[in-house]
Protein backbone atom coordinates (compact mmCIF):
# COMPACT_ATOMS: atom_id res chain seq x y z
CA UNK A 1 0.00 0.00 0.00
CA UNK A 2 1.39 3.39 -0.98
CA UNK A 3 1.70 6.20 1.58
CA UNK A 4 1.70 9.79 0.38
CA UNK A 5 3.49 12.82 1.79
CA UNK A 6 2.81 16.12 0.03
CA UNK A 7 5.82 18.08 -1.25
CA UNK A 8 4.32 21.15 -2.94
CA UNK A 9 3.39 19.98 -6.47
CA UNK A 10 5.04 16.58 -6.00
CA UNK A 11 4.36 13.69 -3.69
CA UNK A 12 6.53 11.07 -2.05
CA UNK A 13 5.19 7.52 -2.40
CA UNK A 14 6.21 4.42 -0.46
CA UNK A 15 5.11 0.90 -1.32
CA UNK A 16 6.04 -2.67 -0.50
CA UNK A 17 5.94 -5.31 -3.23
CA UNK A 18 7.00 -8.91 -3.63
CA UNK A 19 10.42 -9.40 -5.22
CA UNK A 20 10.88 -11.22 -8.52
CA UNK A 21 13.52 -12.83 -10.69
CA UNK A 22 16.00 -10.52 -12.40
CA UNK A 23 14.55 -8.43 -15.25
CA UNK A 24 10.99 -9.40 -14.33
CA UNK A 25 8.23 -6.86 -13.70
CA UNK A 26 7.19 -6.13 -10.12
CA UNK A 27 3.82 -4.39 -9.89
CA UNK A 28 3.85 -1.04 -8.08
CA UNK A 29 0.46 0.70 -7.97
CA UNK A 30 0.38 4.28 -9.29
CA UNK A 31 4.01 4.45 -10.41
CA UNK A 32 4.51 5.87 -13.90
CA UNK A 33 7.45 6.42 -16.20
CA UNK A 34 7.32 10.12 -15.24
CA UNK A 35 8.09 9.24 -11.61
CA UNK A 36 11.57 9.25 -10.10
CA UNK A 37 12.81 6.21 -8.18
CA UNK A 38 14.49 7.37 -4.97
CA UNK A 39 15.17 4.06 -3.27
CA UNK A 40 14.55 0.36 -3.83
CA UNK A 41 15.49 -1.82 -0.88
CA UNK A 42 15.47 -5.61 -0.92
CA UNK A 43 14.61 -7.24 2.40
CA UNK A 44 15.61 -10.89 2.78
CA UNK A 45 14.73 -12.30 6.20
CA UNK A 46 16.53 -15.56 5.37
CA UNK A 47 19.84 -13.74 4.75
CA UNK A 48 22.47 -14.65 7.33
CA UNK A 49 23.89 -11.13 7.50
CA UNK A 50 22.90 -8.85 10.34
CA UNK A 51 21.12 -6.31 8.14
CA UNK A 52 18.89 -8.46 5.89
CA UNK A 53 18.74 -5.35 3.70
CA UNK A 54 20.28 -4.63 0.29
CA UNK A 55 20.13 -1.32 -1.56
CA UNK A 56 18.93 -2.26 -5.03
CA UNK A 57 18.29 1.28 -6.27
CA UNK A 58 21.09 1.35 -8.85
CA UNK A 59 19.83 -1.90 -10.40
CA UNK A 60 16.15 -0.86 -10.54
CA UNK A 61 14.16 1.09 -13.10
CA UNK A 62 10.57 1.95 -13.95
CA UNK A 63 9.79 -0.09 -17.04
CA UNK A 64 6.17 0.92 -17.67
CA UNK A 65 3.17 2.36 -15.88
CA UNK A 66 2.64 0.20 -12.79
CA UNK A 67 5.91 -1.75 -13.06
CA UNK A 68 9.53 -1.68 -11.97
CA UNK A 69 12.30 -4.16 -12.67
CA UNK A 70 15.66 -4.94 -11.13
CA UNK A 71 18.63 -6.57 -12.80
CA UNK A 72 19.13 -8.45 -9.50
CA UNK A 73 17.28 -11.63 -8.51
CA UNK A 74 15.03 -10.64 -5.60
CA UNK A 75 12.77 -13.70 -5.63
CA UNK A 76 11.29 -14.35 -2.21
CA UNK A 77 12.32 -10.93 -0.89
CA UNK A 78 10.14 -8.05 0.22
CA UNK A 79 10.87 -4.86 -1.70
CA UNK A 80 10.49 -1.38 -0.25
CA UNK A 81 10.01 1.10 -3.10
CA UNK A 82 10.20 4.87 -2.54
CA UNK A 83 9.55 7.24 -5.42
CA UNK A 84 8.72 10.82 -6.19
CA UNK A 85 5.55 11.37 -8.18
CA UNK A 86 5.80 14.61 -10.16
CA UNK A 87 2.09 14.48 -11.07
CA UNK A 88 0.15 14.86 -7.83
CA UNK A 89 -3.10 13.75 -9.49
CA UNK A 90 -1.88 10.12 -9.50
Amino acid sequence: MAKEIGLSSESLKISTVTGAAADTNMAVANITTDCELLSVLSIDWDDDTATHLTDDTAQASITSAGNIQSSTNNSGHAMLVIWLNHDKTV
